[in-house]
């Protein structure tokens, strides 16, 4: 699901066809996470800054791509947790 339409925490600037990127939600052993994709062309860097400003604000755990490689920010255990799936 998109979280532009799903947030209102989102700003309506963000809307994914202005911004070419999209944020969803996923989990990972039931931590939520949001993650930021690419979406057409490379992602602009105040996009990926405003991003990261507002998921570290809310202490969210996120993730987000740039060419095609995945940053991931949040707390010990979502960070542990991402280590430890992306070795298996």
């Amino acid at each position: 699901m998109c979280m532009w339409r799903a947030d209102d925490s989102v700003p309506i600037e963000f809307k994914p066809s202005e911004v070419n990127s999209l944020v969803t939600r996923s989990d990972i052993n039931g931590m939520p996470y949001l993650v930021l994709l690419e979406a057409g062309e490379k992602m602009r860097a105040e996009v990926v800054s405003w991003f990261i400003v507002f998921v570290s604000s809310k202490g969210i755990n996120a993730e987000w791509q740039i060419d095609g490689r995945s940053y991931y920010s949040g707390n010990t255990n979502f960070l542990s947790a991402i280590q430890a799936h992306n070795n298996q």
